[in-house]
């Protein structure tokens, strides 16, 4: 699983995933929503291709060219399908929702 501030339905030619949820938060400062994308690199690490244990209805035969712009960054030189993608909010526990709604600030504790 990687996470992006990319939202699936404006992809561009150059998508930009991170390893780590908390460097997709640095970049979301803006108030993006951060995604976690159903995706993994090939072990060429050349290649994103889906992650079916999150996605076993995916197309298992997607895939894209990528590589690593840094230690912490992927960038995937095509788009990703719209359905690899959750917003953050709805990829946490139900327990974690239910913390931030007692301190009446629902999902905004996850937003950044």
């Amino acid at each position: 699983m990687l996470f992006t501030t990319t939202t699936p339905t404006h992809q561009g030619d150059r998508i930009t995933l991170y390893l780590e949820l908390d460097e997709a938060r640095d970049d979301a400062r803006d108030g993006r929503t951060i995604f976690e994308v159903a995706v993994g690199l090939d072990l060429s690490g050349h290649r994103l291709t889906s992650d079916s244990a999150h996605k076993p209805a995916h197309d298992s035969l997607w895939g894209t060219p990528a590589y690593f712009e840094d230690f912490q960054r992927i960038v995937a030189r095509g788009p990703i399908p719209d359905a690899l993608f959750t917003p953050v909010a709805a990829a946490y526990p139900q327990e974690m929702v239910s913390i931030c709604s007692n301190f009446n600030i629902a999902f905004s504790c996850m937003a950044v």
